[in-house]
């Protein structure tokens, strides 16, 4: 082999050993990462199914919340996927929380609701997750956006299976049951009232079962 070659070898050896070294270093740091990315994840689900049950989780650590949600909470899987959370307290029923989630405009929403123990009005609200544009559709999880659906009805009376909670445009609402939609994102308004139907929907079906 001519020296020439030899020295075009070299640049490439160097180039496959750097590629490898960073590649193995990339695939390390993620599998010790991944733990603690995992617990994360769950840590921020369980502070969210608190807070809309209506516990105040600013002043608990992560050990506390589990051990909280352990001793107050059961769950119930009504199908593949759709968990429904049950707060209890004293052999009450505090709060149901249900899972809220379907395709945003660029992407998934996820998040959760809650209701009473009739299930007949929401409780409170949060998004968790979504890709939807800054300071237009993401503006769905933001504190002012949950507040318009607290209090709301989702049935006209607790044992109706009629929907009257729904998103409109924003100035289009024609009753205290209808939330005006995020301005400037008719889009993302529209595909969250759909999502919203989905999950109410489930509840309605939830609530028949548990009569």
């Amino acid at each position: 082999m001519s020296k020439r070659k030899k020295n075009n070898i070299y640049p490439l050896i160097f180039v496959f050993i750097l590629t490898f070294t960073t590649a193995s270093l990339l695939m390390g740091v993620q599998a010790w990462l991944s733990p603690r990315i995992k617990t994360n994840k769950k840590m921020e689900k369980l502070r969210s199914i608190l807070t809309i049950s209506g516990i105040d989780t600013d002043k608990i650590n992560n050990s506390e919340l589990e051990k909280i949600f352990n001793k107050t909470f059961s769950k119930t899987e009504l199908k593949p996927g759709f968990w429904r959370y049950q707060r209890n307290s004293q052999n009450k029923t505090i709060a149901y929380i249900y899972p809220l989630q379907g395709k945003g405009l660029w992407g998934p929403v996820k998040g959760f609701l809650s209701t009473g123990p009739k299930k007949w009005k929401i409780k409170d609200l949060i998004i968790t997750y979504q890709e939807e544009t800054p300071g237009l559709g993401a503006e769905i999880a933001t504190s002012s956006f949950y507040q318009k659906f607290r209090g709301k009805k989702i049935t006209p009376k607790p044992d109706s299976s009629k929907i009257v909670l729904q998103v409109k445009k924003e100035g289009q609402t024609r009753n205290k049951n209808e939330v005006d939609g995020i301005t400037g994102a008719t889009q993302t308004s529209k595909r969250f009232n759909q999502l919203l139907t989905n999950s109410l929907k489930m509840i309605v079906e939830d609530r028949k079962e548990l009569k």
